[in-house]
């Protein structure tokens, strides 16, 4: 044993009480200083499911921009961004390759304008302001946003990104721009905790987790959308005119400005000034002026064009507009006032004349309307508006492409075209460093076409959205289009005819049986071929099961009855389907003559007048009308003026002035 005084034993406690502590203390610094871990998910029950996120897109023909062309090039894309743009150049080890010889990539479309709900702002709050169309604080994804339906017809359509825009309202509220991909679990692996790298890594999943419903905000609070939207006379809440949505949105900027600078006298100076109530909506809004947040009008008519930037113009704000769709009536004074336009292609219908009554009942300027409003898109361009397009405004959202068509056929080139969808909202909306263009850095946001995009024959196979790919339409499988004559069985065969119609439709004859039958459940996998029989018309109770391999002209396959047993069938290609015009007009084979509806909507209107009336109507003029010099004599002329009323008096105008006032 060792021996110690009771002063030596008292130290070492003092030292030892000491180390305890400083551990303790510094124990509650990292816990107080170390940011919260997320929940920890439980571990997946089977394989983990691992996302792969690098890709080679090889062998397409790329778009970069309108106007330019990459032949048999490869896209890479990693962790949802493009990497490299190049001819020829081999995919990278380890990305997961996509063939797409034979197809065109394009930037990812943009669609300027989608509305959406947006919830209202609660009438008890304290910030709420006091008249109900003001609702500028709220957001278009502060409710569910863009839904899976809504996001997914859009992709169907090669739209890869869309501001969506509250509805209602007069100050609607703020417009944000989304990627179109569906929602996707949020990703809080490794904890979030930690420090440098892995702790910002957390923070990027939290941010994700954050995003409504998981659809991505690109960019938030573009534009704060106006509209002169009334309640009408009669019913609903004011303003019920023009004048009246006017009036309030131009107090409501001056309201807004005024309060910016109060809030700042009062920051500066707080203890002598009384602090503000609460205003949402107008400190949303905040002060005018060239830096102020954008204002997006979106107008009914040509008229609100022009009244939207009139506002801009006093308030000092900037400002675009959410077009009508009939700029072309005011088309110079709407180009001279510089807003860019985002534009619907929301052609009227085909007036109805067939009966003296329709007739009579069509105006001209409806039918002028009709006529003109397709050439909207390349006047506006052609005279030097911004110009990017929306599907908004649409009766069916299904019918831009053949819109689209139709403008182009009235002069839009397909160049332009592929701008106003591309990187021309991509600058309206301020991302034209990150969308509408196919580049290394560019978000990887791609549409992949079979054949041109504007064509009616072009079909969208693929739209990928920050990297992860939506297939649209799958590639055509074989087609097995012909007579085939068939054999079912061996040692008693019976002698059958399958007629397989465009896109394998198939129907089976029996003559034996005196019966046809449609078969359903067709199904092709590279050169087999299956599909199932009901069995009633041939005497069997329950469904026949039929596949085969197919070799050129020939086909062998197996029988599976209803009770599980087995017969071995063949059959030989002698010819084409006949060609019977009425039969083929109920299956759709005779596509020069079908009337459906696409081809109702790819109706041009030819020799379309170039010039145009003012003001746009029946009593329009192509130009004013020539001064004349005249003289008016023996009237009584009140002239307003010094000379006061002039009996028998005299006026006379020479080059469109008034030249001499008095006795005749």
């Amino acid at each position: 044993m060792i021996a110690c005084t009771a002063a030596e034993a008292s130290g070492r406690a003092r030292q030892a009480a000491f180390r305890w502590s400083s551990l303790a203390a510094l124990s509650l610094t990292l816990a107080v200083a170390a940011p919260p871990l997320l929940a920890q998910e439980a571990p997946p029950n089977g394989p983990r499911e691992v996302d792969v996120r690098w890709h080679a897109l090889v062998h397409a023909t790329v778009i970069p921009a309108p106007g330019e062309k990459i032949e048999d090039a490869t896209v890479v894309l990693r962790d949802g961004v493009i990497v490299s743009v190049k001819p020829g150049a081999a995919p990278p080890k380890g990305a997961r390759v996509w063939d797409y010889s034979g197809l065109t990539i394009y930037a990812g479309l943009i669609d300027a304008h989608v509305p959406v709900e947006a919830p209202e702002p609660d009438p008890a709050s304290p910030g709420t302001h006091w008249h109900k169309r003001v609702k500028a604080q709220r957001s278009a994804v502060d409710g569910d946003g863009a839904s899976e339906s809504l996001r997914a017809s859009l992709r169907k359509l090669g739209f890869t990104a869309a501001l969506l825009a509250p509805k209602d309202g007069v100050f609607r509220g703020f417009a944000d721009l989304v990627a179109l991909g569906s929602p996707k679990p949020a990703l809080t692996g490794g904890g979030g905790g930690g420090f440098g790298f892995f702790q910002q890594q957390g923070q990027q999943r939290r941010e994700r987790a954050s995003d409504p419903e998981g659809q991505r905000v690109l960019a938030p609070h573009v534009f704060q959308e106006v509209a002169f939207e009334t309640g009408g006379f009669g019913g609903g809440a004011p303003p019920t005119s023009h004048m009246g949505a006017i009036a309030l949105i131009r107090q409501t900027l001056l309201d807004a400005d005024w309060r910016a600078q109060s809030k700042a006298v009062y920051e500066r100076a707080p203890e002598r000034f009384e602090p503000l109530k609460p205003n949402d909506a107008l400190d949303a809004l905040g002060p005018n002026g060239s830096n102020s947040l954008p204002l997006l009008f979106n107008t009914d008519n040509e008229l609100e064009a022009l009244w939207s930037a009139k506002i801009a113009r006093e308030f000092g704000r900037p400002a675009a507009l959410v077009g009508s769709g009939r700029e072309y009536r005011r088309l110079e004074p709407i180009v001279e006032d510089g807003l860019p336009v985002i534009l619907p292609l929301n052609f009227p219908d085909e007036p109805t004349v067939d009966t003296y009554a329709d007739q009579e009942a069509v105006t001209l300027r409806e039918l002028m309307d009709w006529e003109q409003a397709p050439t909207n898109a390349r006047r506006l361009i052609q005279a030097g508006a911004t110009v990017a397009l929306t599907t908004d405004k649409l009766k069916q959202r299904s019918s831009f492409y053949a819109n689209l068509r139709k403008a182009i056929e009235q002069g839009l080139t397909k160049d332009q075209a592929l701008a106003a969808l591309t990187t021309t909202p991509a600058s309206i909306l301020g991302v034209a460093d990150r969308l509408g263009k196919v580049e290394p850095g560019y978000i990887a946001n791609l549409v992949v076409v079979d054949g041109d995009l504007f064509d009616k024959e072009g079909t969208i196979r693929d739209v990928w959205v920050e990297g992860d790919r939506y297939e649209i339409n799958p590639a055509p499988g074989p087609d097995y289009t012909g007579l085939w004559a068939a054999t079912f069985g061996e040692e008693e065969p019976e002698e059958g005819t399958l007629t397989i119609r465009k896109g394998n439709a198939i129907e089976i004859e029996i003559p034996a049986f005196e019966a046809k039958e449609k078969a359903k459940g067709v199904k092709t996998v590279e050169n087999r071929l299956s599909f199932l029989v009901p069995g009633e018309k041939f005497q069997t109770e329950g469904v026949f099961s039929l596949s085969a391999v197919v070799e050129g002209d020939e086909m062998y396959g197996t029988v599976v009855y209803p009770d599980g047993s087995t017969m071995p069938w063949k059959a030989h290609r002698t010819g084409d389907v006949p060609k019977k015009k009425d039969a083929d007009k109920a299956d759709g084979e005779d596509q020069e003559n079908a009337t459906d509806e696409a081809e109702k909507t790819d109706k041009t209107v030819s020799d379309v007048p170039e010039e145009l009336p003012v003001p746009f109507g029946a009593f329009g003029l192509l130009e004013p009308p020539a001064a004349e010099d005249f003289a008016i004599v023996h009237a009584t002329v009140w002239t307003a003026g010094p000379a006061g009323i002039i009996d028998d008096g005299a006026v006379v105008v020479r080059d469109g002035r008034i030249a001499y006032v008095g006795p005749t």
